[in-house]
């Protein structure tokens, strides 16, 4: 019974004892969090936060950034507590982050499933009721690097020099299907322009010119679809 009495006592110790270093490496809240904001008081709580050891580093840059992002509509501030200010912005750049991440993440399984090569790009002109309308024709193929057969392809291809993009094709792969481990020679045709000028003028001139493709939609055979959605 002694052995008992004495387990049960140590377990209680041990208990409390955790308990104890839990609450005492929980993070202390400042009572500045809950200090509302209004016009005037906005430089005398960024000196209480610089000297509020309760109050972390990324609590002071969320705060920053969003005073500096609302601060062009005062009602946005007034009456709110930098507590609510902070959690406004974390959610925001947490929101940021997520996006970023779904871009990158798509981005990288794309490249994993399409490759592409450009060919050639010329200069070309279709009679248009006895005219000559001029045209360019983009020669190129796009390679099924997956497991999965693809059953269609919609993206960009830009023509930059010095990182600076001089023009935009749209590519269009729609009801070309493409086995895995096979490739498709397709070639497109669209109105010249003053932009696909310049990549000829380029091309006489000897200019360094790179090409990057960028595809904003893959759809394989079995339903999945991979979408990029880009800013405007």
């Amino acid at each position: 019974m002694r052995k008992f009495s004495s387990a049960l006592s140590f377990m209680l110790i041990a208990a409390f004892m955790v308990t104890l270093i839990s609450c005492g490496q929980q993070k202390a809240s400042s009572p500045l969090l809950n200090e509302k904001i209004n016009s005037t008081n906005l430089l005398d709580i960024a000196r209480k936060m610089k000297d509020d050891k309760d109050v972390t580093r990324e609590e002071i840059d969320l705060f920053s950034n969003g005073v500096q992002r609302l601060s062009f509509n005062k009602d946005s501030l007034n009456g709110k507590t930098v507590g609510q200010v902070i959690e406004m912005e974390n959610k925001l750049r947490r929101t940021i982050s997520n996006n970023s991440l779904l871009t990158s993440t798509t981005k990288a399984e794309m490249k994993l499933a399409v490759g592409f090569k450009l060919d050639k790009l010329v200069a070309t002109t279709k009679k248009v009721e006895d005219k000559d309308v001029p045209l360019d024709a983009l020669v190129y193929t796009l390679a099924n690097i997956s497991d999965k057969k693809i059953k269609k392809v919609q993206g960009f291809v830009y023509f930059q020099i010095n990182g600076q993009n001089i023009k935009r094709f749209t590519v269009n792969a729609d009801n070309q299907p493409i086995e895995p481990g096979k490739g498709i020679r397709m070639q497109q045709v669209y109105k010249m322009d003053q932009n696909s000028q310049k990549v000829y003028q380029a091309q006489k001139q000897n200019i360094k010119m790179t090409t990057s493709f960028q595809p904003i939609i893959i759809e394989f055979e079995d339903g999945k679809k991979l979408e990029l959605k880009l800013a405007r």
